[in-house]
């Protein structure tokens, strides 16, 4: 079974990173190798992808679901695994900065949300049937993808977030 982890922080509250996630319609904007994502019914999503030269279909189900914290998922059919999705506050530097400082003197400083970040952490685990995912899960080649799709998701997220501003 192949396993990958990664993490990155994105400029934005839990809350909105967890909401632009769940548009499960917006998937093809950011994740490489995604075609579409269906929403069947409240818990189960119907992805369509190109993997390794291929077009496969699958089923994801939500088997746990925390707004602005968690999702925990499993899919079925020719990818089947699981995941995990963390988001996590993170105060940004200045804001944790001017709470040291203010700290010293005894005063209570408001850290404003809009300086808050969420930390992002995916963890997945697949059955590598076939020898491109063997190759990918052994080479690190998922590691990557995953990482450049994260990086994908924060341009995505705070570019709507400079868009709203």
């Amino acid at each position: 079974m192949a396993h990958i982890e990664e993490t990155i922080e994105v400029g934005v509250v839990p809350e909105v990173a967890y909401e632009h996630w769940t548009r499960y319609d917006a998937f093809p904007e950011f994740l490489e190798g995604v075609v579409s994502v269906t929403r069947v019914d409240d818990s189960t999503t119907h992805w369509v992808v190109e993997s390794h030269g291929e077009q496969r279909e699958f089923d994801t189900h939500v088997i746990e679901r925390r707004p602005g914290e968690l999702i925990h998922w499993r899919s079925d059919g020719a990818l089947g695994g699981e995941g995990t999705m963390l988001f996590e506050p993170v105060q940004s530097r200045s804001s944790a900065f001017r709470k040291v400082l203010h700290g010293a003197t005894g005063e209570q400083d408001e850290v404003d949300p809009a300086e808050t970040h969420t930390r992002i952490t995916v963890r997945m685990a697949w059955e590598d049937k076939t020898a491109a995912e063997r190759f990918g899960a052994t080479f690190g080649t998922d590691s990557r993808k995953l990482k450049k799709d994260l990086r994908n998701f924060r341009k995505y997220i705070e570019k709507r977030r400079a868009d709203a501003a």
